[in-house]
């Protein structure tokens, strides 16, 4: 019963310390499927957001995996990207690119999510 016991303690710790992780791909996997229906809203971009600005809030914000290689994040950033020039094209909107550029993956994930969302809120 013990080991039963410290089995449902050990599983449910690491459900809890990795919650982060779980609800930012949950609202990447949200705001991915938006995107490609043509459905983008504030509301999913915030979303996306919130679970970002947890995920740097962590201790271990350098040491947290998501569900996707480094490959795979450059190419879905560099879609982003696509997406957030072709929003603001469609909107007549411009896109300052200066500001948006960085080294960091999440952080220019970030930057075009904010571009979007200030060219939604403008149209």
């Amino acid at each position: 019963m013990a080991i039963l016991c410290t089995l449902i303690a050990v599983f449910g710790y690491y459900k809890w310390k990795n919650r982060k992780e779980r609800a930012f791909n949950k609202a990447l996997k949200s705001y991915i499927e938006e995107i490609n229906h043509n459905n983008n809203s504030i509301e999913v971009i915030e979303r996306l957001r919130g679970a970002i600005k947890r995920l740097k809030k962590s201790n271990n914000y350098e040491k947290i995996k998501i569900k996707l290689s480094l490959c795979q994040l450059e190419t879905l950033i560099n879609e982003i990207e696509q997406y957030t020039l072709c929003l603001a094209e469609k909107n007549h909107k411009k896109v300052i690119q200066s500001r948006i550029e960085d080294k960091d993956s999440i952080i220019r994930l970030e930057n075009y999510l904010i571009a979007q969302e200030q060219i939604l809120k403008e149209a």
